[in-house]
């Protein structure tokens, strides 16, 4: 009579269960690091715009208008924080910033449209040129939650978003080259705006 010896140890079918656990637990915790990863520089690039902001408007406190101003200039006036210096360019995680006299063609990246103001006595806008789709919702109604006016552009320099707080004087409504035009922030349509891939352009106004 043949002795049964009964084997130790995993079976292959035990194994590759253990490692589609794993492979699962480790693929999550990559997402949600990506997602904390993003929130983080979001906060961080928010509060710098914010800093550079209230830098230059301190800087033209006593001036009629924003003439004058752009990178350079803020720089050489000490505006801009010194993490976001790099030579005579205004930089943070997404890219070079312009800063500009919102009536100032200078602010708008090659083929935008709709970020020039025109009838503001005394405003200046930052444009954000690179924005990721997966910064750009947050970033958007963090912006929002400070300054009058935040547009949004897709890739092509199409205008998809704006919020404004009336601040501004403008008439602004809805139109075909706007569809998105809103004094209180809408997740949604920021969403919409902002797209599911691809870089945003993205403007803040200041007055």
């Amino acid at each position: 009579m043949k002795k049964i010896v009964k084997q130790s140890g995993y079976t292959l079918i035990e194994i590759m269960i253990v490692l589609g656990i794993v492979s699962s637990i480790a693929i999550g915790a990559f997402v949600l690091v990506g997602k904390v990863n993003t929130s983080r520089t979001v906060n961080s690039e928010l509060d710098n715009t914010r800093a550079l902001t209230a830098s230059i408007n301190s800087s033209f406190s006593g001036a009629a208008t924003y003439t004058g101003l752009n990178p350079a200039n803020a720089i050489i006036l000490r505006a801009v924080p010194d993490n976001m210096v790099s030579g005579v360019n205004v930089v943070n995680a997404f890219g070079n910033l312009s800063i500009e006299n919102a009536g100032s063609a200078a602010l708008a990246p090659a083929a935008a449209t709709g970020i020039i103001l025109t009838g503001v006595p005394k405003a200046f806008g930052v444009s954000f040129p690179t924005v990721p789709s997966e910064s750009c919702i947050k970033f958007v109604t963090g912006l929002a939650a400070t300054y009058p006016m935040v547009r949004v552009l897709n890739n092509a320099g199409v205008l998809q978003y704006t919020y404004h707080n009336n601040t501004l004087g403008l008439n602004l409504v809805p139109s075909a080259a706007a569809p998105f035009v809103e004094t209180t922030v809408s997740p949604v349509n920021v969403a919409t705006a902002c797209g599911a891939a691809g870089n945003r352009v993205v403007v803040a106004y200041s007055i």
